[in-house]
């Protein structure tokens, strides 16, 4: 049940609408863990259209695996020295800890760190705060750890701040469709680090919406607060908000037409190039010219694909595109689908092995479902070499049908890992356009799980190869 942290209050207001702030718990967040898992598992149930949620910098810092261990320093004397003339703070860690002023040297330069003490001293004679941190930066007053006040285990490191946080709220955005900030939060002060780009406030509004913490300074271990908009009132931003389904449509529309017209160029000039030599040499036989006749035919039927892809994408992009779904026992299908693929494997030395184990039926559009796991073959069979072995396997798992297709190839690159499901996306341009691909193959495969509400990503294989994974 969604309910706000104890002593913190459920609702607020800012600028006329109200805003619920739900905590979300989760578990101890270790060092390395994976963030979108973390999302996936404590975010997505709860979560509706036109939520956000609040993340705790700390969590993503630790995933990140952001930490500085008391065990690899050594504290100089001048961080020692310079500790001791520092204000300590109710906040948390400042820098009267040698080991966060040990952090800001090695960071900034003991140059930078002195004058900053040394404006920072004239500042207290003034009365005014926070002149040392205006001077070393966020970096430095950003970093958490290194006691163990609320959590023990944070009195042997330090934990800077995220890297990249902007990056990190598009890719929860692009792998679960979720919305959010990274914030720096506690009793006293609020910091938005990143958010994501579809995240139409601005940072004011934000902080404003938790200025008071709701997620809390103690052990509630509620990292993330689930926001949810409870009233609108009619303005220019509720306009604006009810635009962007439209300014995003025409956005995709405009990449399409861009990417398509470049993707199709290429091709046609080929053909066009060759056929002009043809024409030069009228009286030439067919046979002397056979080579340019094959590249022109190989690339018609590399065209003539791109366009049928095409043609998919832009109904996937409409309302025509419809799912007939009826039961099929996935396993009978997939033992269906590989039987010309073994024969056609065999022949290049690749091996194809089945661990079909789901067993039961699952309501989709088979001629979808076979689109998709014949993508998902033909790539794997595309990318591997003589001896390589291709595995396809189902099983069940949180009450969901889970299709793997391993292989044992050359693998995607973490880059590519991130950007292969995009529209014309090829990790190797030369090598997809000699094995006949347009880069459109997986994209159309992520349409087709994301429309029976699945999911789909690539990851490595080890020690080499892919993974691509399909939950539906």
């Amino acid at each position: 049940m969604l309910k706000a942290n104890d002593g913190k209050e459920l609702e607020t207001e800012v600028e006329g609408n109200k805003y619920c702030r739900y905590a979300i718990q989760t578990h101890y967040v270790q060092i390395g863990e994976n963030y979108i898992d973390i999302m996936e598992k404590y975010v997505k149930p709860v979560y509706k259209e036109g939520d956000f949620i609040s993340i705790s910098e700390k969590i993503i810092s630790l995933c990140q695996k952001r930490v500085i261990y008391k065990k690899d320093m050594k504290v100089s004397r001048l961080a020692k020295f310079l500790s001791k003339f520092a204000m300590s703070s109710d906040a948390g860690i400042g820098v009267d800890s040698p080991y966060k002023m040990q952090v800001a040297i090695d960071l900034c330069g003991r140059f930078k760190v002195i004058y900053a003490a040394i404006r920072a001293g004239i500042g207290k004679l003034f009365k005014k705060k926070g002149i040392f941190y205006d001077i070393v930066g966020q970096e430095i007053s950003g970093l958490d750890g290194f006691y163990g006040k609320v959590f023990p285990e944070y009195s042997e490191f330090g934990i800077r701040i995220p890297e990249n946080p902007d990056k990190v709220c598009n890719e929860i955005y692009q792998e679960l469709g979720i919305n959010s900030m990274i914030v720096d939060a506690n009793d006293f002060n609020v910091e938005i680090l990143g958010k994501s780009s579809n995240l139409c406030y601005n940072d004011e509004v934000l902080k404003q919406i938790i200025k008071d913490n709701p997620a809390g300074q103690s052990k509630q271990l509620t990292p993330i607060i689930l926001i949810r908009k409870m009233w609108l009132k009619l303005t220019f931003q509720l306009s604006r908000r009810m635009m962007m389904p439209i300014y995003n449509a025409y956005k995709r529309q405009t990449e399409f037409v861009a990417n398509a017209s470049h993707e199709l160029r290429t091709p046609l000039t080929i053909i066009q190039a060759k056929q002009e030599l043809l024409l030069q040499e009228p009286e030439s036989k067919i046979i002397d010219k056979s080579e340019d006749i094959n590249l022109t035919l190989k690339e018609t039927r590399r065209l003539s694909k791109m366009i049928k892809e095409l043609m998919a994408l832009a109904r996937s992009d409409s309302n025509e595109y419809v799912l007939n779904k009826e039961e099929v026992n996935i396993d009978e299908l997939i033992q269906e689908i590989v039987k010309p693929y073994k024969d056609y494997a065999e022949l290049e030395k690749k091996t194809i092995k089945l661990e079909l184990n789901y067993k039961k039926e699952i309501k989709v559009d088979k001629n979808k479902i076979t689109e998709l796991l014949i993508i998902l073959l033909d790539n794997a069979i595309k990318y591997t070499g003589e001896n390589d072995i291709i595995t396809i396997k189902t099983y069940s798992k949180d009450g969901k049908c889970n299709i793997e297709v391993v292989d044992t190839g050359i693998g995607i690159s973490d880059e590519g890992l991130k950007r292969v499901f995009e529209r014309f996306y090829r990790e190797d341009k030369a090598r997809t356009r000699e094995k006949g691909g347009t880069g459109l193959g997986l994209s159309i495969a992520h349409t087709i799980v994301t429309r029976h509400k699945g999911s789909i990503k690539a990851m490595h294989n080890k020690p080499k190869g892919t993974i691509f994974l399909v939950r539906i």
